[in-house]
């Protein structure tokens, strides 16, 4: 969390938990998610997320651009070529079944909260949970 930014309640404490010990690592961290910028702004270094169309300084409700389900690895998978970075050495986060496509692309998959599909998959001996507060 950025110094000095209003709402850090906003954010679930495990991940913010394990976003900081990534950080300290030394590993870049890319926040790939269906919400949108603003939302993501005070936790991220960089972010591949849904582009909401702003005219005049205000978001208009129009979406250019949803970051659900295959867009995610698609995008994700742009990323990791561009930057050489090996699949099997990413964490990926998710806490819906859509997001399955991520966690199947990288080496460290993590099932945040309880969806009763990505339960299943955590079943996987190199999957790890978050037991999240999503409902």
């Amino acid at each position: 969390m950025h110094p000095g930014v209003c709402g850090a309640h906003l954010f679930h404490t495990d991940i913010l938990h394990a976003l900081h010990i990534h950080r300290s690592d030394g590993l870049a961290t890319v926040l790939v998610s269906g919400s949108f910028t603003a939302c993501l702004d005070p936790i991220a270094d960089r972010i591949l997320c849904t582009d909401l169309e702003v005219k005049d300084g205000r978001y208009t409700g129009e979406v250019l651009t949803t970051m659900i389900g295959p867009a995610k690895a698609e995008h994700a998978r742009t990323l990791l070529t561009a930057h050489n970075w090996p699949p099997a050495d990413c964490y990926a986060y998710g806490d819906r079944a859509f997001g399955l496509v991520l966690l199947d692309l990288v080496g460290c998959p993590v099932v945040v909260g309880s969806d009763p599909e990505l339960l299943v998959e955590f079943a996987r001996p190199y999957w790890q949970h978050l037991v999240g507060v999503i409902a």
